[in-house]
């Protein structure tokens, strides 16, 4: 579930083993994730939106 920001955080830190190509982008997400935490912010759509892309580039970069 992306609403859920610990559980999202701890996915994309195991993520980040699976990426050479966009590791950058998923550790700047995830501090990202972690400052809306902080914050106690919510995700917005469009962050949704970046992270299903990523996850998308991460997962074809593995096929």
């Amino acid at each position: 579930k992306l609403d859920d920001k610990v559980e999202l955080i701890k996915v994309l830190s195991d993520i980040k083993f699976y990426t050479r190509e966009y590791l950058n982008d998923l550790i700047n997400m995830t501090k990202y994730i972690e400052l809306l935490m902080r914050e106690k912010a919510p995700i917005s759509d469009e962050i949704i939106g970046k992270l299903e892309i990523l996850l998308h580039k991460i997962r074809k970069e593995n096929m």
